[in-house]
């Protein structure tokens, strides 16, 4: 779940008001334009029944006509209302107290962003400055054994050597290093690129998530 944003909430609060205010306007602009339409088909419908069956249908096209004018100055006064609206939006818009994209701007860079960095960034961050210390300190702890053991180990390694070096004993052994480098885990590029670009952990490493997680 992502950090609250109160500022972005009463931004989205004031667009939701303007959206209901212009989605009113313009439906009942089209809705009267529609009615217009409509009565315009029923007026030609009553033409045609005159000249298809031949019945008088004069009361029917006066009132049907009169409708339409009715109708007609409706739809006009629902288009004035329209653009009325539009235009107290455009202007409410405009007002000191309006908030803007440009004041989400300033309070995310001011306040949100340093906020989720403090509170779920930097404490991350300060986990990982302690594992890559932890991390080189290990290493270099190993590299330390080595260094201790590099005598003993050199010593004892010619001493095997010059032991089956006739080959009278059989096959001589391999005298492994205490440590060696293929022992070490390293990070590579590769894993990194898997969990930074696709989320995914080396096939060895467990997922371990906190309780904000």
């Amino acid at each position: 779940m992502i950090k609250h944003w109160e500022l972005m909430d009463q931004y989205n609060k004031q667009g939701e008001r303007f959206r209901e205010l212009r989605e009113r306007y313009v439906q009942k602009e089209r809705e009267a334009k529609e009615h217009v339409q409509n009565l315009k088909a029923q007026y030609e419908a009553c033409i045609h029944k005159e000249l298809r069956e031949g019945k008088d249908c004069t009361t029917e096209k006066d009132k049907l006509r009169k409708q339409i004018a009715d109708a007609e100055k409706a739809a006009e006064l629902a288009e004035q209302e329209r653009v009325q609206a539009f235009k107290y939006i455009d202007e409410d818009a405009a007002q000191a107290d309006r908030i803007t994209v440009a004041h989400l701007a300033e309070d995310y860079l001011q306040n949100h962003l340093p906020a989720i960095r403090a509170e779920e960034v930097d404490p991350i961050v300060e986990r990982l400055k302690a594992a890559r210390a932890e991390y080189f300190n290990c290493i270099l702890d190993l590299f330390e054994v080595k260094d201790r053991y590099q005598q003993f180990v050199s010593q004892f390694a010619d001493m095997v050597n010059r032991y089956y070096y006739s080959g009278n004993h059989g096959a001589r052994p391999y005298i492994p290093h205490v440590f060696e480098a293929h022992m070490v885990p390293f990070i590579n590029d590769h894993e990194l690129n898997a969990v930074m670009n696709y989320r995914q952990l080396p096939p060895d490493v467990k997922r371990v998530t906190t309780e904000k997680q």
